[in-house]
């Protein structure tokens, strides 16, 4: 991720077969600072990355997913603006198993408990 005005952000990753690799690169409104920019990944569908805006990277193979390193860059020249004026950087980590969190599948549930008192509703029901 890059300063103001350009907002320049790059997506890189490194395999051990190929090394490292620029796998997305958007010199001009790359990150919108107003909005999260957010990296997923999972065993069955890739590395997805999604700038803010948009979904920049999708279902890339990487194989072990293991964050290394992340970093902003700032004055890429000597008039750029320096990478940090004001303000802060939050950064957040979640990690863990949707399957295996009982509350995941709870809209299912529900879902099927209605679709059961219809069903029953339907059947009793007497008809003239």
């Amino acid at each position: 991720m890059g300063p103001q005005p350009d907002h320049r952000f790059w997506v890189a990753v490194q395999t051990p077969k190929e090394g490292y690799i620029i796998v997305h690169r958007d010199l001009d409104r790359g990150w919108y600072p107003s909005t999260k920019s957010i990296i997923s990944y999972t065993d069955r569908a890739g590395l997805t990355v999604n700038n803010g805006a948009r979904i920049v990277v999708t279902n890339l193979d990487i194989g072990l997913f293991a964050i290394h390193s992340y970093s902003v860059h700032g004055m890429a020249g000597s008039t750029d603006p320096p990478a940090t004026s004001s303000g802060s950087m939050i950064i957040e980590f979640l990690s863990g198993d949707p399957a295996k969190n009982a509350f995941a599948l709870f809209p299912f549930y529900v879902a099927a408990g209605i679709g059961i008192i219809v069903a029953i509703l339907f059947v009793t029901k007497k008809r003239s």
